[in-house]
């Protein structure tokens, strides 16, 4: 008890370190007298932090009308769970407006029932939703999981599965204007009718580095992505789109009634039923350039791809090129041993503008860093020099590449130890 009791101090500690001076840390714990979580945000003032003791908290929150609130979880969502008992919204935003400074962090968010926003609902408010497990919520129109209307949020590291509803059965997105979905796991969510994993509208949404697999709908199994009004450009980037099923078109990716550009680039989008992508809409050709098909050969096309053996794609889409391999799969292929130099593996990927890579030497020995495109022509050398044991970092413009900046595509660097060779495959946008 003594040592819980020390770790909770240190938690309050350094939330309160990071917090406004004058805010408050709120503690929510079933044995205490504050034992409710919406008493806990009911007491906030702005800038105040609710933290919450494991436990099953049978609540259906309605967020205050109060400016930069944190909820987090003590230990995370496997011991702390919000159950809505299938009767509202597990959690209901209305008006927050924070410039992202409103925080739900490490919750298990289940059981919600509404018409919208099973789990997570949003309504001109601005939000960050991370680290969470949303799990067994259901809508009778949009958003199982998590419905934004008219909100800039962020979901970031969530989990998001066996979720239903009419659209958009994991996440629906009818904001506007600056959503991002990032690093999430969406699988096993079911609509009836559009969008299993994601219903979004096209204006500056970025969906970027999730899994979404096993969803299924009547069209748009994986992702539907629909007109807007504003004609902000989104994009589809580094995801995994996989294994996800429709009725009736676009398995993987759905499009119709685009009225904004989509960029779907550097994407694994494979093992859906049929379409990979399905565009209805030929006023607007999608930008669905290097993306891996699930085969070396692309995607099929019966009339400009016949001989494609990976998933379909329709009309409207530009395709090529495509990766012959799936993106994320590094190769560390080499004839050096591991006493001769190390290549991190927190390496960035995809590349910035500006890129630091780092590396160690093991024993003193000749060293060679070169990037090549992805045509095998070489782009630069970084060193070529005797480097001695020790840890070394590179900068890298990608603007200087021989007077010319390089564009998106697949790159490899090499390191060369004398007659042995390390190649490392990444991605740069």
């Amino acid at each position: 008890m003594e040592k819980k009791n020390i770790c909770i101090g240190i938690v309050i500690l350094v939330l309160v370190s990071l917090r406004p001076a004058y805010s408050t840390v709120w503690y929510v714990h079933p044995d205490s007298t504050l034992n409710s979580i919406q008493a806990g945000l009911n007491l906030c003032a702005a800038d105040d932090t609710v933290l919450v003791a494991p436990g099953t908290y049978y609540e259906n929150i309605i967020w205050p009308n109060t400016q930069g609130i944190d909820l987090l979880s003590e230990f995370g969502p496997d011991s702390t769970i919000i159950d809505g008992s299938a009767t509202s919204n597990v959690v209901d935003f209305f008006q927050t407006i924070g410039y992202r400074n409103t925080v739900i962090s490490g919750f298990t968010i289940q059981n919600g029932s509404a018409s919208s926003g099973g789990g997570i609902g949003l309504y001109k408010s601005d939000v960050i939703i991370k680290n969470n497990h949303i799990v067994n919520c259901s809508a009778e129109t949009f958003g199982g999981g998590i419905a934004g209307w008219s909100s800039s949020f962020e979901a970031s590291d969530n989990l998001i599965e066996y979720n239903t509803a009419l659209y958009g059965a994991g996440i629906y997105n009818n904001s506007g204007y600056n959503v991002a979905m990032k690093r999430n796991t969406i699988s096993h969510n079911t609509a009836d009718s559009i969008g299993g994993g994601i219903h979004t509208y096209v204006d500056n949404t970025t969906i970027r580095d999730n899994v979404i697999s096993y969803n299924s709908a009547k069209s748009g199994g994986g992702v539907y992505c629909g007109g807007s009004i504003w004609l902000v450009s989104s994009s589809i980037l580094l995801n995994t789109i996989h294994s996800n099923s429709a009725e009736n078109v676009g398995a993987g990716i759905y499009c119709t009634n685009l009225t904004a550009e989509l960029s779907i680039l550097f994407n694994n989008i494979d093992n859906n039923n049929e379409y990979g992508i399905y565009n209805e809409d030929s006023s607007v050709i999608v930008d669905a350039e290097w993306n891996w098909w699930g085969d070396s050969t692309g995607p099929y096309h019966p009339m400009t791809n016949p001989n494609g053996l990976g998933d379909w794609v329709s009309d409207y889409v530009d395709y090529e090129p495509w990766l012959d391999e799936p993106f994320g799969i590094e190769e560390f292929a080499s004839t050096t041993t591991p006493s001769t130099f190390k290549l991190f593996q927190n390496m960035p990927n995809p590349f910035n503008r500006l890129t630091t890579i780092r590396y160690q030497v093991l024993i003193p020995c000749h060293i060679t860093l070169k990037i090549f495109d992805m045509t095998g022509r070489l782009v630069h050398t970084l060193v070529n020099e005797p480097q001695g044991h020790g840890y070394y970092n590179i900068i890298w413009d990608r603007r200087d590449s021989f007077g010319k900046e390089v564009t998106a595509g697949v790159y490899f660097y090499i390191i060369k130890a004398g007659a042995c060779t390390a190649t490392r495959k990444m991605v740069i946008l």
